[in-house]
């Protein structure tokens, strides 16, 4: 990360809002049963005879010791999954990231298909919705086929649909252990996966406002990134545009050390002067694990607003 680079001095507010959480607790008891041992018989003994000691019964051969052919667990490490995954996916311009929130290990597939029509009509919207929900399907299944971790390090994968004018279509979770076994699948798998999506967005609006800024989102990814080693894999940047606004997503890996995340929010303020004003800013600080350790939003990049959503 470029830490040393320019930063614009912000006076930033932080305020807090409440945060329902959830504990959930698991109590596992642990049954042991005892095995008795039956009790040999009485030995019956001849009658006016003095008795002599039984013999004792022959010590039986031990059991064979049974060994089970388990195939060892993989090593997952997350960088590594990362770039497997990311070499799986179809598009052009996309954004792979992986962050646990709330208890849930998700793995984060934003891109642009270029397939969609941005301005659709009425009837061709509806179309394009199940045409986009099954190429997003497609794209999930490759991401999990692409690495034998994701099943292990990624409860739930969440492709995110935008168009060439970055709005959005689609945004929807799916287990890994809902969609089909790699490497290739047929339309019928592909169609029953699409059916499992729990669905987070779908695009109802036939249009978006876009404001234009000096530069265009690539430009601003790239300033983005500037400020960030390419090396490391769980940093990312992405744009939409939905019912609610225009947002710009940044996710980090490090530490929310109050001194360095105030350098970070300058740097990326910096990298979006450029870029349209409207666009609010959610940032994601993530640990070397992908846990969430804080979770902050800007509206309409004015530091004066910024307000932590997490924890």
């Amino acid at each position: 990360m470029n830490e040393d680079g320019p930063v614009t001095r912000l006076k930033y507010k932080y305020r807090r809002l409440p945060v329902a959480s959830v504990a959930i607790i698991v109590v596992v008891l642990a049954h042991q049963a005892c095995a008795l041992l039956p009790a040999l018989p009485a030995t019956p003994f001849p009658p006016t005879r003095t008795t002599s000691p039984s013999p004792k019964p022959p010590t039986p051969p031990p059991a064979p010791t049974l060994t089970l052919d388990v195939s060892p667990e993989p090593r997952c490490d997350i960088a590594a999954t990362l770039r497997e995954v990311k070499a799986a996916v179809p598009y052009d311009e996309f954004v792979v990231h992986f962050n646990k929130i709330a208890g849930t290990a998700s793995l984060a597939v934003w891109y642009v298909d270029p397939e969609v029509n941005p301005s659709p009509s009425a009837e061709g919207l509806a179309q394009q919705l199940g045409e986009v929900r099954l190429r997003a399907a497609e794209v999930s299944a490759a991401v999990g086929a692409a690495s034998q971790c994701s099943s292990i390090l990624f409860d739930v994968i969440n492709p995110i649909v935008v168009d060439a004018q970055y709005q959005g279509w689609f945004s929807g979770t799916i287990r890994p252990a809902d969609l089909p076994r790699g490497p290739e699948f047929s339309d019928e798998e592909i169609s029953n996966a699409a059916d499992n999506f729990s669905i987070g967005y779908l695009r109802s609006a036939l249009q978006h406002p876009y404001l234009e800024g000096a530069c265009e989102w690539p430009e601003a990814r790239d300033r983005l990134q500037s400020h960030f080693s390419v090396a490391r894999e769980n940093v990312a940047f992405y744009f939409v545009i939905d019912d609610s606004g225009s947002h710009v997503w940044v996710q980090w890996d490090g530490h929310p050390e109050p001194t360095m995340t105030i350098v970070n929010l300058g740097n990326i303020y910096l990298a979006l002067e450029c870029f349209r004003p409207d666009a609010d800013i959610i940032y994601i600080i993530v640990g070397d694990d992908g846990l969430a350790l804080e979770i902050g939003l800007i509206p309409q990049r004015d530091a004066a607003r910024l307000t932590i959503l997490y924890p």
